[in-house]
This record gives structure tokens, sequence and C-alpha cells, in this order.
């Protein structure tokens, strides 16, 4: 793997409670899963998942644990892209979609 760019769903909060007088008292937060663009290097020998594959993505935690890994199961959300450039390896760049509750069919 060359690379993983992970883009939460809703990266901000997506509205916010007042306190009857106009002042914010509470902020609305939803984890609703992410987008992720993974680039491997391209290799013949290998199957490539097809569009509405489930792919299991494992990343380290962001909660701040050490040692431990999280796995999810994302779904292939796109045909993948192909770069193939002089004096580099050819690459493949396919679009994950994590969402909770959901599963890959």
């Amino acid at each position: 793997m060359e690379s993983i760019a992970i883009t939460p769903k809703n990266a901000e909060p997506i509205g916010e409670i007042e306190d009857g007088n106009g002042a914010a008292v509470a902020e609305i937060m939803l984890d609703d899963g992410f987008n992720a663009k993974v680039t491997c290097v391209y290799d013949t020998a290998k199957t490539w998942p097809l569009l509405g594959a489930p792919v299991t993505l494992t990343v380290p935690p962001y909660e701040g644990g050490v040692g431990t890994q999280k796995a999810y199961v994302c779904f292939v959300a796109g045909n993948p892209e192909f770069s193939m450039s002089r004096k580099k390896e050819a690459t493949i760049t396919m679009n994950l979609r994590y969402r909770p509750g959901i599963t890959p069919s």
C-alpha cells in the first residue's frame, strides 16, 4: 500500500442546542462513518475488489489506544483509478466507504 486518506462523513458538529436566549450550550456530534481513498502499487498477480465489494480496512485507533488496531468493513464505492507514469510504479486508487450499521452486499 502506498497511502490511505480517511475523511469523516461529518467532520464538524451538525448543529447546536441553544439555552433559550440565543447562546449555544451544546453541539450535536454525529459519528456516521467515513470515506477513504486507498492507493496501492498495482500488481497483476493480485485480484482487486470490484465495485460494491466488501473490504476490511485496518487502521490504528484514533482514540489514543496503544498497540490495538480497529478493523472497519468498508465497501468499494467507485471504479478504481489507474495511474501509470514513466519511471514510477503503476498505482491503483480505490474509493472506500464505511457507514456504521450498513453491511456491504
